[in-house]
């Protein structure tokens, strides 16, 4: 999402495919696009909110390469 703050762009991520607030506790849907997911939620274990950097690190590496990171 791109928007303007009083002059200045902002870029915002945002997939709201299984949004919800975060309430502190650990998750387990499997959910995302295989590209981009944690291997903690792959292989079927509880994960936290730490996964979401784990999809940021992968999209800034295709930004910067213009490859997915683990392509075959």
């Amino acid at each position: 999402m791109l928007y303007n703050n009083n002059g200045e762009l902002k870029v915002k991520i945002a997939d709201f495919n299984i949004a919800r607030k975060f309430k502190n506790r650990l998750m387990m849907t499997k959910t995302g696009q295989e590209e981009w997911i944690a291997p903690e939620v792959l292989t079927g274990q509880p994960y936290n909110e730490m996964i979401d950097l784990w999809g940021v690190g992968c999209v800034l590496y295709f930004m910067l390469t213009g490859q997915k990171p683990f392509e075959n």
